[in-house]
């Protein structure tokens, strides 16, 4: 079982999908604390929490995920993911203002999350965190 579980963890979509998990958890349960103990609006709340998930998120990405911390400086890194996260900032307040008319906001948000993931692995493993080092 441990040796199934080092297995599964060596593989790349594996530790990706356990780092988004995370940020989900992360991002729903600041969201929900601020919207709903700190009684602050969805907007703000939205924006708080999805920046503070990403923090995380970038870390586990860059070093665990995808060991990248090797092919660009973290500067670089941050550069290309803040460029993609700002997208998905919008599509986030912008998504979540639309369908919190629709659903409850927390299951808003977890659409929102799982529809930017659809287009935000590939573009993490294809140009964010490519290994930009040549193979010997």
């Amino acid at each position: 079982m441990i040796n199934t579980i080092k297995t599964l963890l060596d593989l790349r979509i594996v530790r990706y999908i356990v780092v988004g998990i995370s940020t989900i958890i992360v991002d729903i349960v600041v969201l929900a604390f601020f919207k709903e103990i700190l009684q602050i609006n969805l907007s703000v709340s939205a924006s708080v929490a999805y920046w503070l998930s990403i923090a995380w998120n970038f870390s586990l990405n860059r070093w665990w995920t995808f060991s990248a911390q090797e092919y660009r400086s973290v500067i670089e890194h941050a550069f290309l993911y803040g460029s993609l996260l700002l997208f998905n900032y919008i599509y986030t307040v912008f998504a979540i203002n639309i369908l919190d008319n629709i659903v409850h906001y927390t299951i808003a948000k977890f659409v929102i999350i799982i529809t930017a993931t659809l287009w935000t692995y590939p573009i993490y493993r294809n140009y964010i965190f490519k290994n930009t080092q040549k193979s010997n």
